[in-house]
C-alpha cells in the first residue's frame, strides 16, 4: 500500500508521519514517515484467508499541520482478497 501526500502549498513532506489502520483480513495500527517525494509505504503480512483488507488513514502529523480527512481524495481503500 503506497500513500502519496500532496499539499495545497509547496510543503516539504519529508518526515511527515502517516498513521493508518488495517482492518478485515488483517488488523493493526501502523505509522511510517514520508520520504522526500511525499510517499509512504505500508505492508501487511501475507493474507491466507479469503477476505478483503481495508487500509484507513487515521492521522497525518507534523508540527504546524492540521490533518483534515474531508480534503482527501479518499481516506480508505479496500483491497479485494487475492484468493
Amino acid at each position: 500500500m503506497e500513500i502519496e501526500l500532496k499539499t495545497t502549498q509547496s510543503y516539504d513532506t519529508d518526515g511527515v508521519v502517516v498513521t493508518g489502520q488495517w482492518s478485515g483480513a488483517y488488523g493493526g495500527v501502523v505509522s511510517a514517515p514520508a520520504d522526500d517525494d511525499g510517499d509512504v509505504e505500508f505492508e501487511s503480512p501475507e493474507i491466507l484467508v479469503d477476505a478483503d483488507v481495508t487500509f484507513t488513514v487515521l492521522n497525518i502529523s507534523e508540527p504546524g499541520l492540521v490533518y483534515v480527512p474531508s480534503k482527501n481524495r479518499a481516506t480508505s481503500v479496500t483491497i479485494p482478497s487475492p484468493l
